[in-house]
């Protein structure tokens, strides 16, 4: 200021926004052909949206799912 002197003033902020508990249900799976079906479920604190995607490991996924909802796959295997 114009007399010389100077300070200095800050806040701390902290947001909490813990990370979703996700856990995935095997609903299914018929020996055989290579299907498989899980149910994913996603429980979060609701302050961020949930993108739910299913990567299934074979280069294949399915997007938008909706936790509590079952989902299928098949796999291609050879003997």
């Amino acid at each position: 200021d114009d007399s010389g002197a100077t300070g200095m003033s800050g806040a701390l902020v902290h947001v909490d926004n813990d990370p979703p508990l996700v856990a995935l249900s095997l609903a299914s799976n018929t020996a055989g052909t290579g299907q498989v079906s899980v149910i994913p479920t996603v429980t979060d604190d609701g302050t961020g949206p949930i993108t739910l995607v299913l990567h299934w490991g074979d280069g294949t996924s399915t997007d938008n799912c909706v936790s509590g909802q079952t989902y299928s796959h098949t796999y291609t295997y050879t003997n």
